[in-house]
């Protein structure tokens, strides 16, 4: 089995002090350097660790300040179809609207409604932010 990369080794020590409770939300984490220094690894190694975490909601970083430990937030359960959605990362203006980062991960959920002649009558566009919802189960979609 090939090694862990460095970064997800670090971002699984920080979601495990996380975890411990060794931090809590709100906290304010160590510095990159001394987050490296502990976990044998370079500042770039931990900020890549840390930029997962963000784009996940574990952690939240403030401009100027530091990278702190997320507030949860309540998630959604939510059903999704295989066929339909796509994850992928959120364009600026979305970003904005949903008050999350630019980089952090959404699923795009892409539906369309038929009549019962099979027509298409209406469509909508559902954009979640990962960190928000749970995938219970997929639903396979197919049309008739």
């Amino acid at each position: 089995m090939p090694e862990q990369p460095p970064y997800l080794r670090v971002a699984d020590v920080l979601r495990q002090r996380i975890v411990e409770h060794v931090w809590e939300p709100g906290d304010r984490l160590p510095s990159r350097a001394q987050i490296g220094e502990e976990c044998g690894v370079g500042e770039n190694v931990v900020r890549r660790a840390q930029e997962l975490l963000i784009s996940q909601g574990v952690l939240e970083g403030r401009a100027g300040s530091g990278t702190y430990v997320a507030e949860p937030r309540p998630r959604v359960r939510v059903v999704r179809s295989s066929a339909r959605e796509q994850p992928t990362g959120s364009p600026y203006e979305e970003a904005s609207l949903l008050g999350i980062q630019k980089s952090a991960l959404v699923t795009h959920i892409k539906r369309t409604y038929y009549s019962d002649q099979g027509r298409p009558v209406e469509t909508a566009d559902i954009v979640l932010p990962a960190a928000l919802c749970e995938i219970v189960y997929e639903v396979p979609i197919g049309r008739q």
